[in-house]
This record gives C-alpha cells, sequence and structure tokens, in this order.
C-alpha cells in the first residue's frame, strides 16, 4: 500500500512550535468518506515506528487521530508517550469501554486531546483527564469561541484554535484567548508596506549579490566563516553528514570549502543567511523553507538534474515575500537571480513553478495537482513521500 505522510505545525501564543499534527493519507484522494479510519490510524503507526517519531517532529510532540477501536486496543501505547499527543476523533463515541482506555492512557503520561469540539458536545466523563481541546476556528462564531475558551481556562485544559488561515485570523485568535494555534497562517503574507524594518532584507539581498559575484572565490567567505564558531561547526557537520558520504572527516575549513564545491557552498551559505536574517519570529516558517527548497531540488533533480540548483532557490525564496513583509515582484526586482525563477515566483506559469506547487500541495495533503503532476510526469506517490521523508532528516543536519 502507498503510504504518505505530511505534518502541520502547532503553534503556541508566542509563536512557538508546541507540535506537529501528522497528515495522512492513503489514497489519491484528500477526503476520508471511504476510507477506514482504523486502517489509516494503523498504517500511520506503523509508519511512524519505522521512520522514527522524533524524526517526523524533531522531537516535539505528534498530534495523531485516534478512532473507537484503535482507542480500546490502546494502539496509542505502541508509540512513546511523551511525544505523542491522543487526538480523539469527533465521531468517537464516548462509551464506557472508550472512556476507561483513555483514562489508562493518560495514566501512562499520555497527552490527551479532544478534536472538533462543539459547545453542543458532551465531554463530562473525559474532563478530568483532557489536557486540550481543538476548535474548529472557521465553523465557530466568535461569541462562542469566547464562551468555549472560558471554560476550558477554568477546567484547566488548553484551547486550540483549528484552521486559523491569516495572520489576521491568527490575531483574532490571540484576543479570544485560544493558548495553541494551527493552520497555515504562519505562511500566508501580510505586507505592513512602509512599517517593516529593511535592515534584514537589505542584509540578505546584499549576501546574495556578494555570493553571485564572487564568482568561484570564496577567499572572503572562508575568511568571514573562520571568525564565527557556529558557522565552522554548522560547516563541518554540514559535510560530515551522510548527505555527502564523504569517506573522510573534514578537518578544515579550506578542506571543506574545496570538497564542497562552489554550487554546494553556494547553497549551503544561502541557507545560513536564510537562519541569520530571518526574524526569530518565523523560525518555523525558515524551517520549512528549506524542507520545501530541498523538496524542490530533489524532485527536479528526478526530472531535470540541471534544473535542480534553481528549483532550490525557487523553494526557498517562495517564502521571501512572507518573511520580510514585502511583495515578491519587489523582492525578485533586487536579487540577482535567474529570469526563469522569477517567473516561477511572479508569473507561476513554468516548469520550475510547477515543481514548486506540486511541493505546496504536497505539505497540506491536497491531491488534486499531485495527481496531475504525478501524470504528467510518470511520478508515484511513493517517490514523494520518500523524498519528503528525506527533507526532514536532511533539515536536522543542516540546523
Amino acid at each position: 500500500m502507498e503510504i504518505f505522510i505530511a505534518r502541520q505545525p502547532i503553534f503556541t501564543r508566542s509563536k512557538k512550535v508546541f507540535g506537529y499534527e501528522l497528515l495522512y493519507r492513503n489514497s489519491y484522494t484528500n477526503k476520508f468518506e471511504n476510507i477506514d479510519g482504523d486502517l489509516a490510524t494503523r498504517e500511520l503507526l506503523s509508519n511512524t515506528a519505522i521512520i522514527e517519531l522524533s524524526k517526523l517532529t524533531e522531537g516535539k510532540k505528534a498530534f495523531i487521530n485516534f478512532t473507537k477501536n484503535t482507542l480500546i486496543d490502546e494502539l496509542p501505547k505502541l508509540l512513546p508517550h511523551d511525544l505523542v499527543v491522543v487526538e480523539i476523533l469527533e465521531d468517537v463515541e464516548l462509551t464506557e469501554e472508550v472512556v476507561n482506555a483513555c483514562k489508562n492512557l493518560k495514566a501512562k503520561g499520555y497527552t490527551i486531546a479532544i478534536d472538533d469540539f462543539s459547545n453542543e458536545q458532551d465531554i463530562s466523563s473525559l474532563v478530568e483527564i483532557i489536557d486540550i481541546v481543538k476548535v474548529d476556528f472557521l465553523l465557530t462564531t466568535e461569541e462562542e469561541q469566547k464562551v468555549i475558551c472560558k471554560n476550558l481556562k477554568r477546567l484547566n485544559i488548553k484551547a486550540l484554535a483549528e484552521k486559523v488561515e491569516t495572520v489576521e485570523g491568527f490575531e483574532k485568535a490571540l484576543k479570544v484567548g485560544y493558548d495553541l494555534f494551527q493552520g497555515y497562517f504562519f505562511s500566508r503574507p501580510k505586507i505592513i508596506t512602509g512599517k517593516h524594518s529593511p535592515v534584514a532584507k537589505s542584509s540578505f539581498i546584499a549576501f546574495i549579490k556578494e555570493l553571485k559575484d564572487s564568482n568561484s572565490d570564496f577567499e572572503n567567505l572562508e575568511i568571514f566563516i573562520r571568525r564565527d564558531p557556529s558557522l565552522c561547526y554548522k560547516l563541518i557537520k554540514y559535510i560530515n553528514s551522510a548527505h555527502f558520504g564523504m569517506p573522510n572527516k573534514i578537518n578544515s575549513i579550506k578542506q571543506a570549502i574545496t570538497l564542497l564545491g562552489p554550487r554546494e557552498l553556494e547553497k549551503w551559505a544561502i541557507l545560513v543567511s536564510f537562519n541569520i536574517f530571518t526574524n526569530q519570529d518565523y523560525e518555523e516558517l525558515s524551517k520549512n523553507a528549506m524542507v520545501r527548497a530541498h523538496f524542490c531540488e530533489t524532485l527536479c533533480n528526478t526530472i531535470d538534474s540541471k534544473m535542480g540548483a534553481a528549483a532550490f532557490l525557487v523553494g526557498l525564496f517562495s517564502y521571501l515575500d512572507v518573511i520580510f513583509s514585502t511583495e515578491m515582484e519587489s523582492l525578485m526586482e533586487e536579487l540577482p537571480v535567474e529570469e526563469e525563477i522569477k517567473r516561477a515566483l511572479i508569473k507561476n506559469d513554468n516548469f520550475l513553478y510547477e515543481i514548486l506547487n506540486v511541493a505546496i500541495k504536497y505539505e497540506a495533503m491536497d491531491s488534486d495537482e499531485i495527481i496531475k503532476f504525478n501524470k504528467k510526469y510518470n511520478i508515484g506517490i511513493e517517490t514523494l513521500s520518500n523524498i519528503y521523508l528525506e527533507c526532514l532528516e536532511w533539515l536536522n543536519i543542516i540546523t
């Protein structure tokens, strides 16, 4: 059976990552109408056991949906209690058997969450062990949400707003009183012309220009790296990783630069500068951009290896408008990159954009565009899944 998993971050009020909901599909359809929920959960658990859960979530909490039968069978116990949030689906009837199973899990140290809660639901039988309640932010009124958040706070239960899709929505959810937030608001731009600090953007653009202007001469970059112990560490860690498969360990900055070569060194330098010049509020967004960049490059290389480097930059730069609160068109005017890269990010009508688009759709487990892409380029869904998981491992190497 083909398996593919993605993840969606869950944030605290200070925009720090609390955990990830693991998104699972076992067909090309992005819906569950005709998919057995028990099978979906069992397959997901099987894959997290194989992949290693901590790698999928970087050691943070993993929110996983559980059905009535999988709760009764105590399947959450197959995974570490300190990493898993047992998410009880909204259609699970809270029978005595289910309640007892949940109480046993709580006693073992598992975090318990209720999915898609509404005021009409009776969760009194579980209220003493519930840690988190998830509320559909789009399907409840502001007044309903205020009542829910107030009642949950009184019970010392965290309120999580689901489907927070915009920055404005996040700010509204903050005021309502939610503790946790899930959705794509962190990757949607909020352009505030004239109000953002231009320092980070200018520094990033200047750094990219310096890299491009230096061609293959990286002597100045070597001097720069030598001055910063953290950069030295990151570079040595990067090249010593299994990603490059170097037979010998690196013992100097010069050796690392020589072995990497101009193309890989430039890519590493851009990644490092991306982190340096990114606002700390966007730490998760920066990570997501790196994963997307590597995903685009790897996927592109399976189709056309000549375009891999450009695909990497398209993926990485696809978040620049959000990070620097600037229109993408304006950013592309200043950056010294190939026209095809600019076209992918602005006009959205070339091969590089196709690569970027399928990466975005995979992150959301939105299948329509994935199906079209796979048919056009004869790419199996298992290929996308393997690429994504490899990208998460790669992220651990470079950060």
